[in-house]
């Protein structure tokens, strides 16, 4: 038995205007989750509960560029990657240990000792 596959004439499961809405919603918010954007259509009205299956509007979403990926990508200005900062300065420390090489102590001239740099 061979699968069948959506023609492109097909009625969608998701109306037009809801689409609409559900991209304007995960615009509004680009961390909102599909469950959520699901959630908020239901208590507006605009579906009844139950009509809107999770993976069809993921779909939907993907096929429009407003995945979770896609989002990620839109919110953080073209990057992939996120900046973690704290609201105040010295807050947070980072640092780094860099091993050296070895030095003579001055004490000890026959004797080396490791050196460290902390950045």
């Amino acid at each position: 038995m061979i699968p069948r596959t959506r023609s492109s004439e097909s009625v969608r499961a998701i109306p037009p205007h809801v689409l609409e809405e559900a991209i304007r919603l995960r615009k509004e918010v680009p961390s909102r989750s599909v469950a959520e954007i699901i959630r908020i259509l239901e208590w507006d009205g605009l579906v009844s509960k139950g009509a809107i299956k999770r993976s069809t509007l993921q779909e939907n979403l993907q096929e429009k560029g407003f995945s979770g990926k896609h989002m990620a990508i839109y919110s953080s200005g073209g990057l992939a990657t996120r900046r973690f900062q704290k609201r105040n300065r010295n807050k947070l420390w980072h640092s780094d240990i860099k091993y050296g090489c070895y030095l003579p102590i001055c004490f000890r001239p026959r004797r080396l000792a490791a050196v460290s740099l902390v950045a």
